[in-house]
């Protein structure tokens, strides 16, 4: 799953830690590897056929309208398997 930044926001990190992501306490999608980008989250797990939710925490470091990216999934070893969801804009007061 590649879920992209809108601009002017950063991830919310776990204290002391320069590359964790903190999840959600309980989400729905345990991810078997995290990747933390400067602008997306890039989760690695293994789906099953239900739908599944995670959940990470990011904070606006500037004012503006930015447009929110679609998240992308694709399967690893099977091309044909793919989705993209819905973007949309944000606006930071």
């Amino acid at each position: 799953i590649t879920d992209l930044l809108p601009g002017g926001f950063d991830l919310v990190l776990k204290p002391g830690s320069k590359t964790q992501v903190p999840l959600a306490d309980t989400p729905e999608l345990v991810p078997d590897w995290v990747d933390r980008r400067e602008d997306r989250v890039l989760v690695f797990t293994t789906l099953t056929p239900k739908i599944r939710a995670f959940v990470y925490r990011i904070k606006a470091v500037a004012k503006g309208r930015f447009q929110i990216p679609p998240p992308a999934a694709e399967a690893m070893y099977d091309a044909s398997l793919d989705a993209l969801g819905e973007g949309g804009v944000m606006e930071v007061r």
